[in-house]
């Protein structure tokens, strides 16, 4: 029960009161301040997990996720120069450092002892798969579906996470399940099914990466399981293309016909990872 609460239940709880509260408070008035709260109350559902998660460990790479703390400051000081710079061109100059500075936090510990270029070629081949994928999850953030294309990434990393590498990391990866399915929760009835916004997807995006990036250079998760997960967003025009076909405006019928498509990457992974002496 104590891996239920901390995994999902606190964050999931603490993420829902937060957004909900911004929703009953700011309503349509001020759509800034609303997605303002939106992302705190996605930033403390995660932290919420992030700490309770932590306490309960003691790994030998539990350093490697004290520096997560710091990729989540990062990504959630960019989300909010999302918010307040409304230039396209000055966003996604923003992308790139950021991705930067979060992924050399992230695993300057094993740069050090490599060669020159097998580092720069590391940082160099992680960045681009990371980047393209979190500059999609950002043009995709408009519409609502995005919110369960993300959610089935997340949940799928963190139960491909804990089969193939770290039940510790992918219990974090649980935590940000949870905190992004407060939002999707709130948006599963007809009167409310709105977007998570740009700078709120960028926080997200920016935390997936950093957790996948964590699963294959500290835990050894199968790289090619990571870039299916990596490959969901880009699933997105296919996802349209379905829910136009089948008809349905319902929110919830919506996501059900993403979650099935988005969901075709992750079972493959899963498929890679799952045991040879499982029984089932």
């Amino acid at each position: 029960m104590g891996l239920i609460n901390t995994t999902v239940i606190y964050p999931l709880l603490t993420a829902l009161i937060v957004i909900s509260s911004a929703r009953m408070l700011w309503k349509d008035q001020w759509p800034t301040s609303r997605l303002y709260l939106v992302g705190i109350g996605l930033s403390f559902g995660f932290l919420v997990g992030y700490f309770s998660i932590h306490q309960g460990f003691s790994s030998s790479h539990i350093n490697s996720i004290d520096r997560l703390f710091f990729a989540v400051s990062i990504a959630g000081l960019t989300a909010f120069l999302f918010h307040i710079w409304i230039t396209r061109l000055r966003r996604y100059l923003l992308m790139p450092p950021a991705t930067f500075i979060i992924l050399y936090i992230l695993i300057s510990p094993i740069l050090f002892r490599l060669q020159l270029v097998e580092a720069v070629g590391l940082i160099l081949g992680t960045l681009v798969i990371w980047t393209a994928s979190g500059i999609v999850w950002t043009k995709i953030s408009h519409s609502h579906i995005s919110n369960t294309s993300y959610l089935v990434a997340a949940l799928g990393s963190a139960i491909i996470i804990s089969l193939d590498g770290s039940l510790l990391i992918g219990q974090l990866a649980g935590a940000l399940t949870a905190a992004a399915g407060g939002w999707w929760l709130l948006n599963q009835t007809p009167k409310r099914h709105e977007p998570l916004g740009k700078a709120n997807m960028v926080f997200l995006q920016l935390l997936l990466g950093a957790i996948l990036t964590l699963a294959y250079f500290y835990a050894e998760v199968n790289l090619i399981a990571l870039l299916l997960i990596a490959f969901v967003p880009f699933l997105y025009p296919v996802c349209q293309r379905a829910i136009a076909i089948s008809g349905t405006t319902a929110p919830l019928l919506q996501s059900i016909v993403t979650g099935i498509i988005s969901s075709i990457p992750v079972l493959m992974a899963l498929w890679l990872v799952w045991p040879e002496q499982s029984l089932y």
